[in-house]
């Protein structure tokens, strides 16, 4: 059976594809090595300047793969995408996303439906404010009293675009565009992980984030960096978290693979974002567990069934490394705990990703410590300054 895999990084997404006995073609913003070599074909937008018309290019893209792969059975969709359910709609045309609908996409982007619903549900979140130019941003940041977080919309994901404003004078002058001002919450970085079928959540892991990692020269203070898989928390913690999910599940009746971006401030965990598709965490989550996060999905969207018994055996960790300055890349092929690998030759730009670094061990230091070693000895011998 053929799938099609769409998104900002799908190598994880299309490993676990392969894993699971797909044979598989993609649509993906880097074209990296070892996704190439996994895939029947790609079609990546790597030396593409993707700006507003990024979902064109993109359904460009799948329409070539439909037209010239008619075998192909379903789509999976992972990051880039979370802000257009027109896109999901558009893309469904064409082939069957296997996962969340595009209703499912707009509602979760109602932020005023969002926050008015976990509001009356009494689940903790940061307080936010919608604002619809500078100056309604302006007296936003002043009603909350700074530090706060200042989110463009639609909002990209990733970290892109997100600012921590301290004082009412660090607001960029000339804003335009609508915004959220959140409360900043002060805490663990973290995500939660789940399966469901519309009815019932399995929540599988809670996630460490890293989240603007200096020792992978992360370009912003909310830049997504990686995970450390599983993030340990005590049953209460769990517990507030299963029913946070479960909530949104019968609330936007979510199926397959779903996650949560939260906070945990002194036991207490904040909801920041729902993310109704494939998450960063996967490969993290499927070597710490021993499971297959693609195969869970596509049971729990075709049928409904879930046979999910998970327990973690280890700490895997992913480091998504960023360039200090402008490079030209080496060889990392050889480099067998390097992943989303560039080609040899490849230019990487300052501030901008240049692979993915991995680590496993029985003790999260021990990650942490092999993940910082690995990042290092890839900047000092595997690349060279333009």
């Amino acid at each position: 059976m053929k799938v099609l895999v769409i998104g900002f990084n799908s190598r994880p997404i299309v490993e676990s594809a392969v894993k699971a006995g797909y044979r598989v073609v993609c649509v993906d913003r880097w074209g990296d090595m070892d996704l190439v070599k996994k895939c029947e074909e790609v079609i990546s937008f790597k030396d593409t300047l993707l700006s507003q018309d990024r979902e064109t290019f993109y359904l460009d893209a799948v329409k070539k793969l439909v037209y010239k792969h008619q075998d192909i059975r379903f789509s999976l969709i992972g990051s880039g995408f979370d802000d257009s359910h027109v896109f999901w709609r558009e893309v469904n045309k064409h082939v069957p996303i296997l996962g969340n609908r595009p209703d499912t996409i707009k509602k979760s982007r109602n932020w005023r439906y969002v926050f008015k619903l976990l509001s009356s549900l009494g689940i903790n979140h940061p307080v936010s404010i919608m604002a619809n130019n500078e100056s309604g941003v302006l007296k936003a940041v002043d009603d909350l009293k700074p530090p706060v977080v200042l989110k463009p919309l639609p909002y990209g994901g990733g970290g892109v675009g997100k600012k921590l404003i301290k004082s009412v004078e660090e607001v960029p002058i000339g804003l335009k565009g609508k915004f959220i001002v959140q409360e900043f919450i002060n805490g663990v970085d973290a995500s939660a992980s789940f399966i469901s079928n519309k009815e019932t959540c399995w929540l599988i892991s809670v996630n460490n984030q890293l989240i603007g990692t200096k020792w992978l020269y992360s370009p912003g203070r909310f830049t997504y960096c990686g995970n450390i898989v599983p993030l340990t928390v005590n049953k209460s913690i769990r517990g507030k978290i299963k029913e946070m999910a479960s909530f949104l599940v019968s609330e936007f009746k979510l199926v397959g693979s779903n996650g949560i971006d939260l906070i945990l401030k002194n036991g207490e965990p904040y909801f920041l974002e729902l993310n109704p598709r494939f998450q960063g965490s996967l490969e993290c989550i499927e070597e710490a567990f021993n499971i297959n996060i693609v195969k869970l999905h596509i049971n729990s969207c075709l049928n409904g069934k879930i046979d999910l018994k998970a327990t973690p055996k280890r700490y895997s960790g992913r480091g998504i490394l960023f360039s200090p300055r402008n490079l030209k890349i080496g060889d990392l092929w050889k480099y067998n705990f390097v992943e989303d690998i560039p080609f040899p030759g490849s230019m990487i730009k300052k501030k901008s990703p240049i692979c993915s670094i991995r680590a496993v061990s029985k003790r999260k230091r021990e990650v942490i410590k092999m993940l910082k070693l690995k990042a290092s000895t890839l900047l000092s011998k595997a690349t060279f300054t333009l």
